[in-house]
């Protein structure tokens, strides 16, 4: 769907009981384009929609699950009013600092969260930091993050290698294009550059 060419402000007043919505692969910039009367929507899907704006988010009170995986999201601000969401999803995006993962303490019901390929997550991991313990720490009701519970990233920070190693297996189980965990291992022990 082409938000330029297709108005989606009226799919909640044609469906007001809507509670899923698929627009993965669409092109729409801004969450407002939804319109405010999806009100009874429960779990909404807009991964790849060259999204960079989530305001209007406030119109989706009763949202629990948001997808919006490989977009191009940067401030999470606008993610505040959403005091039902459960799992949110915002892998490669944009997010570049903690200050703005600060703003997902407003979440209260949140559980799950993919923040891996963000800026954010790969920076931190590339100066050595533990970027998952740091995370649940800020987020007390998170139980799952990047695929990994509170007690494995606690774990894998624990271990040899700590966490950039850990990390580093966990992208190679995760994608079998990455290096095997023998390389993983030895490329995040190196020296940061």
């Amino acid at each position: 769907v082409d938000s330029t060419h297709v108005p989606l402000g009226t799919i909640g007043e044609r469906l007001p009981a809507l509670a899923q919505l698929k627009l993965s692969g669409s092109n729409m910039p801004c969450i407002r384009e939804l319109g405010t009367s999806l009100g009874a929507l429960r779990v909404l899907w807009l991964s790849r929609c060259g999204l960079a704006d989530l305001d209007g988010l406030g119109a989706l009170p009763q949202l629990s699950e948001l997808y919006l995986a490989f977009n191009d999201v940067s401030r999470l601000m606008p993610l505040q009013p959403l005091e039902q969401l459960q799992v949110l999803d915002l892998e490669a995006n944009n997010v570049t600092s903690m200050d703005e993962v600060a703003w997902l303490q407003f979440l209260p019901s949140l559980q799950e969260l993919t923040l891996r390929a963000n800026p954010v997550a790969d920076d931190a991991t590339a100066a050595g930091g533990a970027f998952a313990p740091a995370v649940f720490a800020l987020l007390p009701s998170l139980a799952t993050l990047d695929d990994e519970t509170r007690d494995e990233a606690a774990a894998s920070a624990a271990a040899p290698g700590g966490a950039d190693a850990a990390a580093a297996v966990g992208w190679a189980a995760a994608d079998d294009e990455c290096p095997s965990p023998a390389t993983a291992g030895v490329a995040a022990a190196a020296p940061p550059t």
